[in-house]
């Protein structure tokens, strides 16, 4: 009899065991939404809390962001039961504009949910945007002469924004604006690039324009070509 019982204890325990796993949780949700944000706010920064609300350690096999903007390590790969863990976020948003939406994937030990995704939202308001394209194409050019091309950018704010640097312009491209233009309040104006390059074969370039209004670049316009040799200048 005290076998059976003993066996019994055992097999019962066996039971009980095999059902206990880890179960994570995140503290507020599976998303972190900063809101509207600024370039220069960049790199976002958030410390995310993931909970084992199970009865078994909960083990962090991998943690994967979408790409590369984003770290995310975590300060502990095994979390037991009741104990939590803390995923230090973060997010560069220097070079975007408008709603980001990006995703951390989380490897773990739970049998029937080995992959948890969070999600990470931000909306990066700059002064000036692009309407349509942000690249000058010039396609073949004859050695010598001079192509134009232009882009359009906006003045997405209700005040006038003074341009007080350009960066990294080269000298055969010159511009229809300058430092200390004026891109008038709630209005698109063209930026005219002209090209006369004496040097045939390919060519790129990309420079940055920054405005009184920010504490880094807020646009960045590339131009490329071909620069070909007239036939009767051999």
């Amino acid at each position: 009899m005290i076998k059976f019982h003993l066996v019994f204890l055992i097999l019962l325990f066996c039971k009980i065991n095999s059902f206990a796993q880890p179960q994570l949780e995140f503290e507020n949700g599976n998303k972190y939404d900063w809101g509207s944000v600024k370039p220069e706010d960049s790199p976002l920064k958030a410390d995310i809390k993931v909970w084992n609300k199970g009865d078994d350690t909960l083990k962090i096999l991998k943690i994967k962001p979408s790409c590369g903007c984003t770290v995310a390590p975590i300060d502990k790969d095994n979390i037991l039961p009741n104990e939590y863990a803390t995923i230090s976020i973060n997010f560069d948003v220097e070079s975007a504009v408008g709603v980001i939406n990006k995703m951390i994937n989380i490897q773990t030990n739970i049998p029937d949910k080995p992959y948890i995704v969070y999600f990470l939202n931000a909306n990066v308001q700059r002064d000036l945007t692009f309407e349509g394209v942000n690249y000058f194409n010039y396609g073949s050019i004859r050695k010598g002469l001079i192509s134009e091309r232009s882009v359009k950018i906006k003045n997405n704010t209700d005040k006038d924004i003074k341009i007080s640097k350009i960066f990294d312009l080269p000298e055969y491209c010159t511009l229809n604006i300058k430092e200390g233009s004026i891109v008038p309040a709630n209005s698109i104006v063209d930026i005219i690039a002209s090209v006369q390059n004496f040097v045939p074969g390919n060519f790129s370039f990309a420079f940055k324009i920054q405005t009184e209004n920010s504490k880094i670049y807020d646009l960045v316009i590339s131009g490329w070509g071909n620069i070909i040799e007239c036939a009767d200048s051999k």
